[in-house]
């Protein structure tokens, strides 16, 4: 072979044809060979474009739900913020609530030891009263026991009497009776 192709010389000028058709075919060899490199390229190329478009309205879809969700975090942080703070008011609230509570309760305890104080004080008196009441029914007791005698002594000596008297009276009725018998008897004879 000769030069730069590869070729050999022949001996009246020119090139073997036998390596120029080999060449050739060589040549359209490694050409089909590009050509289809050449489209696996192209498809490959293709679908790496197919998939950057993809990517970029994948992005751009995450660009908008990135902004949506900053908007959603914002609106949030601001509810979050309001109820923080209605939390403050509502614990302020509940403290002077627990105050009141507390005061109350201390109110209801003396109110209760007053009460308390109270009722044993009229338990005192009322104690006191029955006494005095038991008291005044003993010596009233003796008094009427006592009364109660005399009027027994008084009654049984009213009783004698009056025995004493129907004794007498019987004696009398029938005294009488003979004697109206006995004028009867004087008047029919």
């Amino acid at each position: 072979m000769s030069g730069d192709n590869g070729f050999k010389g022949k001996l009246f000028g020119g090139f073997d044809r036998r390596d120029v058709v080999e060449y050739i075919e060589k040549l359209a060899g490694e050409r089909n060979d590009l050509k289809v490199e050449k489209l696996r390229l192209q498809d490959e190329k293709d679908a790496w474009r197919a998939r950057e478009e993809a990517m970029r309205a994948e992005l751009e879809s995450l660009r908008a739900s990135l902004d949506e969700n900053e908007r959603q975090l914002t609106s949030l942080r601001e509810e979050l913020e309001s109820a923080n703070r209605e939390r403050e008011a509502l614990e302020s609230g509940l403290n002077e609530s627990r105050k009141q509570a507390e005061e109350l309760e201390k109110e209801r305890d003396k109110a209760r030891e007053e009460q308390e104080n109270q009722r044993l004080s009229a338990l005192d008196e009322a104690a006191e009263l029955l006494e005095a009441l038991f008291q005044r029914c003993e010596e009233l007791t003796e008094s009427t026991g006592t009364a109660a005698d005399r009027v027994n002594g008084e009654f049984w000596k009213v009783t004698a009497a009056m025995e004493d008297y129907a004794a007498k009276i019987q004696e009398a009725g029938a005294f009488f009776r003979k004697k109206a018998e006995a004028l009867r008897n004087e008047k029919d004879s």
